[in-house]
Protein backbone atom coordinates (compact mmCIF):
# COMPACT_ATOMS: atom_id res chain seq x y z
CA UNK A 1 0.00 0.00 0.00
CA UNK A 2 1.31 3.19 -1.24
CA UNK A 3 1.16 6.71 0.57
CA UNK A 4 -2.29 8.70 -0.34
CA UNK A 5 -3.75 5.40 -1.90
CA UNK A 6 -7.36 5.61 -2.22
CA UNK A 7 -10.52 3.29 -1.35
CA UNK A 8 -13.60 2.71 -2.30
CA UNK A 9 -15.61 1.84 1.18
CA UNK A 10 -18.57 -0.43 1.45
CA UNK A 11 -20.50 -1.07 5.10
CA UNK A 12 -22.55 -4.27 4.69
CA UNK A 13 -25.65 -4.53 6.38
CA UNK A 14 -23.63 -6.43 9.53
CA UNK A 15 -21.84 -3.43 9.89
CA UNK A 16 -18.58 -5.53 7.86
CA UNK A 17 -16.89 -2.10 6.15
CA UNK A 18 -14.20 -2.99 3.24
CA UNK A 19 -11.70 -0.97 1.57
CA UNK A 20 -11.02 -1.11 -1.97
CA UNK A 21 -8.34 0.07 -3.59
CA UNK A 22 -9.00 2.92 -6.42
CA UNK A 23 -7.35 1.41 -9.24
CA UNK A 24 -5.66 3.93 -11.96
CA UNK A 25 -6.59 3.74 -15.48
CA UNK A 26 -5.37 0.27 -16.26
CA UNK A 27 -6.02 0.92 -20.02
CA UNK A 28 -3.55 4.00 -20.06
CA UNK A 29 -0.36 1.74 -21.59
CA UNK A 30 -2.92 -0.99 -23.08
CA UNK A 31 -1.69 -2.12 -26.89
CA UNK A 32 -4.13 -1.64 -29.81
CA UNK A 33 -6.96 -4.82 -29.20
CA UNK A 34 -5.78 -6.07 -26.11
CA UNK A 35 -8.72 -5.42 -24.17
CA UNK A 36 -11.19 -6.46 -27.15
CA UNK A 37 -12.40 -9.75 -28.11
CA UNK A 38 -14.97 -11.29 -30.41
CA UNK A 39 -18.19 -9.98 -28.85
CA UNK A 40 -17.15 -6.06 -28.22
CA UNK A 41 -19.51 -5.81 -31.58
CA UNK A 42 -22.48 -6.80 -29.36
CA UNK A 43 -21.80 -3.39 -27.09
CA UNK A 44 -20.30 -1.16 -29.99
CA UNK A 45 -22.65 -1.54 -32.53
CA UNK A 46 -25.88 -1.56 -30.09
CA UNK A 47 -29.17 0.29 -31.22
CA UNK A 48 -29.53 1.31 -27.60
CA UNK A 49 -26.20 2.77 -27.59
CA UNK A 50 -25.99 6.83 -27.20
Amino acid sequence: MKEGQEFFSYKDSEGIISLIPKVGDYFANAKPGEFTDSDDHLATNSPYRN
